[in-house]
């Protein structure tokens, strides 16, 4: 039994000692920098997995900043996969398209709703804006400015039953 107790004991310590010496003393700094506990980073290392590069984290943080994003920390700990994305294939062309719309607070709308950079212009993004102006909405920018969550809701299941409801209610200019 005494054999078997180490054998346990030694697998243990390896893995333990593996898994918090697999993030790299930059991905400390980088993070830590933001604001991210070591911990936050082992979390945020899990997500990532081996792909990142301080590189590409420096670059992904830099381009968060530009948009002026000040919970640079908190996105990266609640969306650690905004650190992979690609800022040509996937960041820059959803900041452009939310500016086409009207949006002004790039920033403002990124700290509050971070998960708007995992969501397909084309499958949730553009239904949704074609959907506010069907029911009569033309300041888009300035309703997302406002509520950048709405983005995010369904249509189906949360946004036309309230409308609906609201209707039943006697609300006759819901897009106003």
């Amino acid at each position: 039994m005494k054999p078997m107790k180490i054998l346990i004991v030694s697998i243990t310590a390896l893995y333990l000692s593996i898994a918090h010496s697999s993030v790299s003393d930059d991905m400390y700094v980088v993070l830590g920098d933001i604001g991210l506990s070591r911990e936050q980073t082992r979390t945020v290392y899990k997500k990532l997995g081996q792909n990142y590069s301080k590189n590409k984290l420096l670059e992904n943080i830099g381009w968060l900043q530009g948009q002026g994003v000040s919970k640079i920390g908190k996105i990266i700990d609640s969306l650690p996969a905004i650190l992979g994305l690609s800022i040509e294939d996937n960041l820059q062309p959803k900041v452009d398209w939310l500016k086409s719309q009207g949006v002004s607070k790039i920033g403002k709308i990124i700290d509050s709703n971070p998960s708007i950079l995992n969501l397909s212009i084309k499958d949730s993004l553009q239904p949704k804006v074609d959907w506010l102006k069907s029911q009569g909405v033309s300041k888009i920018g300035k309703i997302i400015d406002s509520n950048p969550a709405i983005l995010g809701l369904s249509i189906e299941d949360n946004l036309q039953p309230k409308v609906d409801w609201l209707k039943s209610q006697g609300v006759s200019k819901i897009g106003k």
